[in-house]
């Protein structure tokens, strides 16, 4: 993170928790009990720190996401040919609400 970035670090008195550092893109990141900016520095994770926890969230979503595209697999039917096509057609249903759902992420 560069010091030209930052605009300010905005304290507050009675409640440093809410304690926020403000960037020139209009960007802002809570900095709980730092009372300068070079502390506020210190404590905002770096980009590099935020990417990797980006992608740790992303992998944990994907992981739920498999999950449930096996239960689905897993629910078919292969006995009876008018259950696999109703089966299908489930599928087809849930694995749209999975990629929206993976979409909004």
């Amino acid at each position: 993170m560069k010091a030209k970035e930052i605009i300010g670090l905005e304290r507050h008195r009675y409640a440093p928790e809410l304690n926020t550092l403000h960037f020139t893109d209009g960007t802002s990141v809570r900095a709980p009990q730092c009372q300068t900016i070079d502390e506020a520095m210190k404590y905002v994770p770096t980009e590099s720190e935020e990417k990797k926890n980006n992608t740790l969230k992303l992998l944990c979503k994907l992981s739920e996401i498999k999950d449930e595209v096996q239960q689905v697999q897993d629910s078919i039917d292969f006995d009876e040919a008018e259950t696999l096509w109703n089966d299908v057609s489930d599928i087809k249903s849930d694995l749209q609400r999975l990629l929206y759902k993976l979409q909004k992420t």
